[in-house]
């Protein structure tokens, strides 16, 4: 995968999940890194990328702690990051 350090070397790949940009959340938790998005749990961080147009959606997730990827892939416009989210809230638990 791009984030095990065979496609880009390590020290890319660990600028590529560094926050960059800080979001607007008051919580500090979520932050833009170099492509992706990053959110700061108390088991670690959280990796993800999202997409869509007009009918599809799509979200990548992965936690660079315990090697956990999950994608959703959507029909809908939003489906995606909705189940998303409800995937993220049942694995940490």
């Amino acid at each position: 995968t791009l984030l095990s350090g065979r496609l880009l070397r390590p020290a890319t790949v660990e600028r590529l999940t560094a926050p960059s940009v800080r979001t607007d959340d008051e919580d500090d938790s979520r932050s833009y890194g170099y492509g992706v998005w990053l959110r700061r749990t108390k088991e670690g961080w959280i990796v993800s990328i999202e997409g869509g147009d007009p009918g599809v959606a799509l979200e990548s997730l992965v936690w660079l702690k315990d090697g956990i990827v999950a994608t959703v892939l959507s029909n809908v416009t939003s489906g995606a990051a909705e189940v998303g989210r409800e995937l993220a809230d049942l694995i940490q638990s």
